[in-house]
């Protein structure tokens, strides 16, 4: 009996032995660091992972406190009263988190977990720590749910009407403030209803097969769909819809934006397009009649004009010894009158011409016509001594024909003006006034008052008296007109006895 009780005991011993092995090899596999404290929390044994994730050994590990370990990492005082209520309350504690630098791995966020285990000597009492870094873990968490922080506030306070709808069902989950204040439903009436169950879609049958397409192909798009609000009103959205999934479950996302007001825009654009066409069509036959009237002007009132002039002019030829001074004053003043008036004409036919007809775009070189017409010039002015300064290579786009004209009436308007200087000076050149280019022509002549400046490009009003300076007074009037249609300004810039600067910019 002795024998069998001996036996039994050393078969007892045995069985716990290796079920500690047991437990101490599953313990030594755990990926986790583990730690087994004494009553007094201090160390017995850890695992590997204990030992290999805090960079710590076997022999300045056990024995010590807990506390002690690591640089005193674990002398936490809501952890020490957490671990010295374990064993007198029987308790024990799950998930508490420590964020803190630990030497080597820096800051780490651990998750402990503690309770009370026996090892079969009912006298010693041990507590098995184990500690599980989840700083990537928190990470990951704090990222989502900010992300979804994000998107709620996208959600709410987006400018588009959003549903979220199940999937399978079309039962909405979700809708925004917007679409509560675009339809007038709140949102207790709209969350668990399907689309083809709320008035404001006002074909149920296009909206039952609609969903359909859409669980088909994951994606639908209405350019233009009717609804219709809770108090009747009919409004025009944009619609666009597609499926995707959240948490492994498919939900659908439908984006409704109201573009009534743009529909509306629209039409207007279109009326407004329609009216400038017709317009553009009456301008056109204006302009041809226009063309027409300057056309009448040039035969039926030129050819008169110049039967005037040669009639008064052969008078004076054939009947000299007929007429007495008088005679011969009146017949020299019809004559001049007639040229003048012959002169106005072209001129007033030459401004409205700038006016219509098409504008040619080409690259126009305007120092070489500026030499062109300097050197056609030059049989009127070379005995002046005149000094012309033409920067060169100065291009443009543009008519090559309106702005050789233009050209023409300023280098003119220059060579007039400095008729009766000593040392006359004309200069055409660019410039940049504030961020545009300008063309300039200057001169030194008897220059002008500013005050009088608004005058300077109205029709037949000169600054200076035609006795001493002639002219019809409409070149700067046409320059002014071409300028303008070619989309730039003309201004001067002068003083009197002083340099005079003819500005112009294009398009």
């Amino acid at each position: 009996m002795k024998n069998r009780t001996v036996g039994d005991n050393k078969l007892a011993i045995l069985q716990l032995q290796e079920a500690l092995d047991y437990s101490e090899n599953i313990v030594s596999t755990i990926r986790e660091p583990l730690v087994v404290l004494d009553g007094k929390l201090r160390i017995i044994t850890a695992n590997a992972s204990f030992y290999h994730t805090f960079s710590v050994v076997k022999q300045d590990t056990e024995g010590k406190l807990i506390y002690e370990v690591g640089n005193g990492q674990w002398n936490i005082a809501k952890l020490r009263e957490l671990l010295e209520d374990i064993l007198p309350k029987n308790s024990s504690f799950e998930n508490y988190e420590v964020d803190h630098k630990f030497p080597g791995l820096g800051q780490r966020i651990m998750l402990l977990n503690a309770r009370r285990i026996h090892d079969g000597d009912s006298k010693t009492q041990k507590i098995l720590l184990a500690i599980e870094d989840i700083t990537e873990r928190k990470t990951i968490e704090n990222k989502l749910s900010f992300s979804e922080l994000r998107y709620r506030r996208l959600f709410e306070t987006a400018y588009d009407g959003i549903l979220i709808l199940d999937a399978q069902t079309g039962a909405i989950n979700d809708v925004n403030p917007f679409l509560v204040k675009m339809l007038g439903y709140s949102k207790e009436e709209l969350q668990g209803k399907k689309l083809w169950e709320i008035g404001f879609f006002k074909d149920e049958s296009a909206s039952r097969n609609a969903f359909q397409i859409l669980q088909d192909k994951g994606y639908i798009r209405y350019e233009d769909l009717p609804l219709e609000t809770k108090e009747g009103k009919s409004i025009d959205v944009e619609f666009v819809s597609n499926v995707y999934p959240i948490d492994g479950e498919k939900v659908v996302q439908c984006n409704i934006r109201d573009i009534t007001d743009r529909k509306k825009a629209q039409e207007q654009v279109k009326k407004l397009n329609k009216t400038l066409t017709a317009r553009a069509k009456e301008l056109e036959l204006a302009n041809k009649e226009l063309e027409g009237y300057s056309f009448t002007i040039s035969t039926n009132v030129q050819s008169p004009l110049r039967h005037i002039v040669g009639f008064s002019q052969a008078l004076l030829e054939d009947y000299s010894d007929k007429l007495d001074e008088q005679g011969k004053n009146y017949l020299q003043r019809i004559s001049k009158a007639s040229k003048l008036s012959s002169k106005i004409l072209d001129n007033l036919i030459e401004l409205s011409s700038v006016k219509i007809g098409e504008l040619n775009k080409d690259t126009v070189d305007l120092s070489r016509i500026a030499l062109s017409i300097i050197e056609k010039r030059k049989d009127a002015y070379q005995k002046r001594n005149i000094e012309f300064q033409i920067q060169p290579d100065i291009s443009v786009a543009g008519d090559y024909r309106l702005l050789t004209r233009v050209m023409e009436n300023l280098l003119d308007n220059s060579l007039k003006f400095t008729e009766k200087v000593r040392n006359p000076r004309i200069e055409f050149g660019i410039t940049r006034i504030g961020k545009k280019k300008a063309y300039f022509v200057k001169d030194n002549g008897v220059g002008f008052d500013m005050a009088y400046s608004k005058n300077l490009f109205t029709p037949f009003v000169q600054l200076h008296s035609n006795a001493e300076y002639p002219g019809a007074g409409i070149g700067l009037s046409v320059a002014q007109a071409i300028i303008r249609r070619c989309g730039g300004n003309i201004w001067a810039d002068s003083k009197v006895g002083g340099d005079t600067t003819f500005y112009f910019t294009l398009r």
